[in-house]
């Protein structure tokens, strides 16, 4: 039987390098437009009482987000596992974070009775939240990978 883990294919039927590549390049183009939306959205909505750290928050998020990325593609490209290090600490990061913030505001929704949104935030955070793993566990596996590589390489200075 084959083991499990690491995996070996990202989406159940893509290299690593090829899940991890294509992951990089789109979360390359969603940075900007997050930062885009953040400002459009509260804009829009006159809310003056935003603080500016909200605004902050998002745009410097975005950044760290948009070097991580860029490593993450380098890393899949190159094969140099140091550069997926960046993405996955910021990954994980931000699947706690949002993991507590949301399912704080849903419990919060379903003690103020608004329970069809509670819900539906509660059930679609946790899938997100389970998503996020599970492609986590891809990249993970790319540089437990990698690691393995580098270990079977034979130095050509001992031929």
């Amino acid at each position: 039987m084959e083991k499990m883990w690491p995996l070996k294919k990202c989406c159940f039927c893509f290299k690593l390098e090829t899940g991890a590549y294509t992951l990089g390049i789109l979360g390359i183009f969603a940075c900007p437009l997050n930062v885009y939306f953040l400002f459009l959205t509260i804009n829009e909505k006159k809310a003056e009482t935003v603080p500016v750290p909200v605004k902050l928050y998002g745009t410097i998020w975005s950044a760290i987000a948009l070097i991580a990325f860029t490593m993450l593609i380098i890393g899949s490209k190159k094969r140099e596992r140091q550069c997926l290090i960046p993405y996955l600490l910021m990954n994980m990061l931000s699947l706690i974070l949002n993991l507590m913030a949301l399912t704080a505001v849903a419990i919060y929704l379903l003690l103020a009775g608004r329970m069809l949104i509670g819900v539906a935030i509660l059930i679609g955070t946790h899938i997100l939240t389970a998503w996020g793993v599970y492609i986590w566990m891809c990249i993970y596996s790319l540089y437990l990978e990698m690691i393995d590589d580098e270990k079977n390489q034979v130095d050509p200075a001992y031929v």
